[in-house]
């Protein structure tokens, strides 16, 4: 038998899986996150030890590795750990950021693009064997439309009621309690001390808050409009056609969030864009979508753009 190994090292936690040439899973667990930007030497001995547990007894039935690390783009560490895989293991290895390997698997290799919207938010475009970026700047330049720009809105509304001197709307004491505040100045102050990802999670108020009105209508079509943006933004780079342009979500907002996702599909819909539905295979698949386009059924490999 021959087999491909896929690896995704994420934020959370790194999962390998193996396939066959086929695309059949035959092998899949999960290690801690190997995150290479702040733990570099913890990040490559998770990797390691997952790759060494599967190669110790397939090495020789091994055709291809891929590999898509949280991070990996900006840390500048990319080719050096590609490398260091090749020269250790003697297999043909691929390293690319896990959005890229998101994206391979969500489009099952073929041209389109990818939204994440989860605690910030992207946009990853494939076409012509050559992928392309929009977004993704943090949440300081960016990330519009995403979880934590929806949990920002919440205090900024808290904010501009205080300042207006109006009693709080029902949208802010029901945010308050929501986050466990009864003291609305306590909440502010607290704001400053929470990581980006506690703010990020207090979009799922939004998504659960049961009362229509100005307020969540606002947050809602500000995000749907933001993503809208992105994925123009993203069209625009590829210079790609519009018409039947194949588009996958993922992210806790597109995932979680019904209104945002069906909003947008419909708005995409206008524009003779499709929509894929939500992938539930790992994205580790990624490693069998590359290996059967550099093998010949598409017949060209995949390009840093």
């Amino acid at each position: 038998m021959e087999y491909l190994i896929g690896v995704d090292a994420g934020g959370t936690k790194t999962k390998f899986s193996m396939y066959d040439v086929n695309g059949v899973l035959v092998k899949d667990f999960n290690l801690d996150a190997a995150n290479i930007v702040v733990q570099k030497e913890y990040a490559w001995s998770i990797i390691q030890q997952g790759l060494n547990f599967l190669l110790t007894k397939y090495h020789n039935e091994v055709k291809m590795i891929l590999v898509g690390i949280a991070g990996i783009e900006t840390s500048g560490l990319q080719n050096d750990i590609e490398n260091k895989l090749k020269a250790l293991y003697n297999c043909p290895f691929i390293v690319m950021s896990d959005a890229k390997l998101a994206l391979i698997n969500k489009l099952k290799g073929n041209d389109g693009g990818l939204i994440i919207s989860g605690t910030g938010s992207v946009g990853y475009g494939l076409q012509h064997a050559t992928f392309y970026r929009v977004g993704g700047w943090g949440h300081l330049l960016g990330d519009e439309g995403s979880a934590y720009s929806i949990g920002l809105a919440c205090y900024k509304q808290l904010v501009n009621e205080l300042d207006a001197g109006l009693e709080l709307t029902d949208f802010s004491l029901e945010f308050l309690e929501y986050i466990g505040e009864k003291d609305s100045m306590k909440a502010i102050s607290r704001f400053y001390e929470k990581s980006k990802k506690e703010i990020a999670d207090a979009a799922l108020f939004v998504a659960m808050y049961a009362k229509d009105g100005d307020v969540k209508s606002k947050i809602l079509t500000d995000s749907i409009e933001a993503l809208n943006l992105l994925l123009d933004s993203l069209i625009h780079k590829m210079k790609a056609k519009q018409e039947n342009m194949e588009i996958a979500f993922a992210g806790s907002v597109l995932e979680k969030n019904e209104f945002i996702r069906e909003s947008l599909i419909g708005r995409l819909a206008q524009k003779n864009i499709r929509v894929l539905p939500i992938s539930q295979d790992f994205n580790t698949k990624a490693v069998y979508y590359y290996y059967r386009r550099n093998k010949g059924e598409k017949n060209e490999s995949y390009k840093k753009h």
